[in-house]
Order: structure tokens, then sequence, then C-alpha cells
């Protein structure tokens, strides 16, 4: 294995088989394919690696990513960032929004949004939403076998998880019946190769998704303050009206799509084993850990980047200040070395917390709700049905940012 990543003093030396491997990564998206073979080919020819190419460090096995994750010298910077590849980036809301979002902000001001949202997202608190959500997802399933199937994600994944957003934030649904379109539309802009039409189109979606939260924010500061999930908030003066509406609309659409596309892509993994399909449906003991390996297996956040905010040292290798890191979570999750036989959905596999979530400062957090929606949709329906056959290919979406199966045809009886 060549480690041709730089050490201080050194000129780093090109590895053509792993660049070749980043150039596919990419371009898996385009080609509607899962990054996974590109991950395998990256990650045994170095773990650890500097991309000449391309400018940056990418990290492909599980250690280095789990520790760079935790390293506090690993920040987002994503002014800085935007300002070197996009120097317009202000000029389009479904852009500039980002620097206001929990998911895109560093040290204090992360701090600042996420330690009084901590009390409401704990696993406990989400638990106490599980019985309305198996009865919803019970409801879907009873819907979808009496039709004999049909969508998996139009009719099961994003109908459970936009209900239990809508839950969790108290507001009726039909007061947004696009969000999925709107979310979808919004995140063309994360694209490496949008066009100006799409980025129009995201920035367009972005401000009917703010005036939604803005107005759902005025209603609930005038009518319920005390009985919501942002409670603590509307009691802090350094959260404004427009600073609680931003938090609302960054949790909704940041667990929205990824939680339907994790469950739509994983059931593809799960049909392409009916071993372990059949194990499920005469053990459904199994099923408590399918939640964790539809996150380690589904890469549905790709890759992350983190920026170097002093010199980083990373099993031997040396990130020097202000150089960009591509954390590859789908890799590590698949990173032999860690997850024995890592190809394979494995439903009783020992634990080890997997990346799918990401993992220290920025982990999800709505990790805990996530897992709830993924067992008891899938509880739902081995315990509905006794058979569960595909219908035509399964497509995944040709999105860079956030990817997965996005048509996944069924018959069920």
């Amino acid at each position: 294995m060549e480690t041709s990543a730089p050490v201080t003093g050194t000129t780093p030396t090109p590895n053509p088989i792993a660049e070749q491997a980043i150039t596919d990564f990419f371009e898996s998206a385009a080609r509607r394919q899962g990054p996974w073979d590109a991950y395998r080919r990256l990650r045994e020819q170095a773990p650890i690696y500097y991309s000449l190419e391309r400018g940056m460090w990418f990290l492909s096995g599980y250690r280095a990513n789990e520790a760079l994750l935790l390293s506090p010298s690993a920040e987002l910077q994503l002014t800085r960032r935007m300002d070197a590849i996009h120097p317009e980036w202000r000029d389009h809301p479904s852009i500039a929004k980002l620097e206001r979002y929990i998911a895109f902000v560093d040290g204090d001001e992360h701090r600042k949004q996420r330690l009084p949202l901590n009390p409401s997202w704990t696993p406990r608190r989400m638990e106490a939403l599980r019985p309305a959500i198996r009865a919803h997802a019970e409801q879907l399933v009873d819907d979808f076998v009496r039709a004999g199937g049909g969508s998996f994600p139009d009719r099961l994944a994003y109908p459970l998880a936009e209900h239990t957003l809508c839950s969790v934030f108290q507001f009726d649904a039909s007061k947004l019946p696009n969000a999925r379109e709107l979310v979808n539309t919004m995140q063309l802009a994360f694209e490496i190769d949008v066009t100006p039409e799409q980025l129009a189109a995201a920035d367009e979606a972005s401000e009917v998704f703010k005036q939604f939260w803005r107005e759902e924010y005025e209603r609930i500061a005038r009518d319920n303050p005390d009985n919501d999930i942002f409670a603590a908030q509307f009691k802090d003066p350094r959260f404004t009206l427009e600073d609680i509406a931003i938090l609302a609309e960054a949790l909704f659409s940041g667990g929205f799509d990824s939680t339907a596309l994790t469950m739509t892509t994983g059931l593809a993994i799960l049909l392409e084993q009916p071993g372990e399909l059949a194990r499920a449906r005469r053990h459904p003991e199994l099923l408590d850990g399918l939640p964790d390996e539809f996150l380690r297996m589904t890469a549905t956040i790709p890759m992350t980047i983190r920026v170097a905010a002093a010199d980083i040292d990373l099993e031997g290798h040396r990130i020097a200040v202000g150089e960009l890191i591509g954390v590859m979570l789908g890799a590590a999750n698949r990173d032999p070395s860690v997850f024995e036989s890592p190809d394979r959905l494995i439903l009783d596999r020992p634990k080890v917390r997997n990346l799918g979530l990401s993992h220290g400062a920025h982990a999800c957090l709505g990790r805990s709700l996530a897992k709830i929606e993924m067992y008891e949709m899938f509880r739902a329906l081995l315990a509905k049905t006794n058979h569960i056959e595909q219908v035509g290919d399964a497509v995944h979406r040709s999105r860079q940012s956030v990817r997965g199966v996005e048509k996944l045809d069924l018959k069920v009886w």
C-alpha cells in the first residue's frame, strides 16, 4: 500500500490509482451508482491521501476519519471555503443561509445553537415519540399492502419521515405540502456542477422555505412558545425569532430527506441479501441492529469537508493549517479493518459506532429519532407482509451531496 500523503518538508507523491478512485467517487453520482467501489480502491491505496489534482486530503479509513471528526483543530470554516470557490455565494439565498445553519457553524456560534437544543433531543425524549411513529408506520404499511405495493420512497419512507418531523415541530403537513420538492430543489445549490438555472431554482425554493418557517414561528411565539422544542430559545435573549426560524428550517431539512433516503437505500441493499431478510422475518429481534447497519452501509452523506485550523498530526501525516480535508464517512463505514465483511449487511453485527451520522461536536442531533423511524418502518413492513419483491431496477439519485436510491418499486403480499 502506498502512503503518498505529504509530510512536513517533503513533496507529495502522486498516486494515479488513488487519483482515479477519487475521480470515480465524484463521477459515480452522475452515473447513478453507489460510491463503494471507489471508496474501496482509494482506501486500499492510502487511507490518508493528499490529492495533488484536487489540492486536498481524502480520508477513507475508519480510524483516521474518527480521529479527525473528534479533533478540535478540524473546523468547517464555511465562509472561508465559499469565498475561495464561489465568490458570489452571498448573492444566492440557497447558499448564504448556510452561514447560519447549525450544521455549518463552528466554535462559540455552534455551541450557542447546539447546547440549548440537546435536552429536547435526548434518546429518552425521542423514545417518547415511538408510539406515534409506530402507529403511523403501521397505517402506512397497511395501505401499502392493500394496494399490493408501489413506490417505497413515495408511499412509505418520505411520508413517515415527514409526518414524524411535523409532529416534532408541531405543524400540520398540509401547510407545507411540497416540503420534499422544496428540500430536494434547495439541495441543488450544493452540487459541484450546479447550473445557473438550477441555482436560481434553489434560490427560489429557499426563499419559499424561509418564509414558511418565519411565519410558523411567529405563530408559535404568539400562541404557544412554552410547548415547542425551542422553548428554551424563546426565553433566551441571545436568540431572535429569525434565529429560531432558521434553526427549525435547518433541522427539518437536515433530517427529512436523509432519513427517507437511508431507509430506501437500506432496503435496496437488504433485498440483495434474501438470506438476511429471511433471518429478520424468523427472528424479529434482529431488527434492533437494522438502523445502525443501514446507516453504516448507505453513505447517504458520502463526504463532509473540514479545514485544518492548526497543524494536525494524523497517523504519521502532517495536515498543515489551512488545508482542506475530505472526510469520507461512507468509506470509513466499510473499512475491513474495523467491520468484518464490510460489504455485507449483517443485522447482528457486533456493535461498533458507525460514522453514518458523523461524530464529535457535529454528530447528528436527531440520530436517535432517525433510528426509531427506521426500526418502526421495517418492524411494520416485515410483520405485515409474507413477501417483498423488487419491481424493476433501483435507481440512484444523481447528486453529489446527499446520495441514495430514490426509486424503488415493490410488490408485496
